[in-house]
């Protein structure tokens, strides 16, 4: 007879609960489309990696940025590193397209799926 083990249970974290947590699906949602434009680049140059080093620099101040505005009940400067922070991702976020441009050609398919992208300049 085989002898079935249970699984142990899961840690809980105990972490405090706030207000950042409604962010944190955001940030999410940037890291997952962030993702697939490093796998549809054919190769990753130096620059590129330090173009993505940036944006996940930024990336990883947005829950802080948030927890602090969140807990100052919206008070006029944590909103505007909060607002600073989500746009030095932004020009991150742009600086990473434009190494993976330079790098592919302009005809690449990388290149292709950004587009003229005026909504995202806008």
């Amino acid at each position: 007879m085989a002898s079935f083990r249970q699984r142990p249970e899961p840690m809980r974290c105990k972490a405090r609960r706030g207000r950042h947590e409604q962010e944190s699906p955001r940030s999410l949602q940037r890291w997952r489309h962030r993702d697939p434009e490093l796998h549809a680049a054919k190769r990753i140059n130096g620059r590129i990696l330090w173009a993505n080093l940036h944006l996940l620099f930024w990336l990883s101040l947005v829950p802080f940025a948030t927890g602090w505005m969140g807990e100052n009940d919206f008070a006029p400067v944590p909103a505007a590193v909060y607002g600073g922070v989500l746009l030095l991702a932004a020009i991150a976020y742009t600086i990473l397209q434009r190494a993976i441009i330079a790098d592919q050609g302009t005809d690449s398919p990388f290149a292709a799926a950004v587009g003229k992208d005026i909504k995202g300049r806008a």
